[in-house]
């Protein structure tokens, strides 16, 4: 599967998911990171594998935070 995102940013995914989880009422004791992710923008299309970043930068700059965790990343 190919995704591309525009106009994204990592920090404001999660923070949007957590918003809803408090919003819905869920108590502490059942937040997971099952629940965290399907909150997420990405929550209905799995993790990435393999993460291309085509501009020569060396950093992630916000991308699929969460998601990435254990992704590998090309830079070139």
């Amino acid at each position: 599967m190919l995704t591309i995102a525009w106009n994204y940013g990592g920090r404001d995914e999660i923070v949007q998911a957590v918003r809803t989880i408090i919003s819905e009422g869920v108590s502490a004791e059942k937040v997971d990171e099952k629940l965290i992710s399907s909150h997420l923008f990405t929550g209905d299309i799995p993790e990435p594998d393999l993460i291309i970043r085509t501009s020569g930068e060396m950093r992630t700059s916000n991308f699929l935070m969460w998601q990435s965790a254990y992704s590998e990343w090309v830079f070139y």
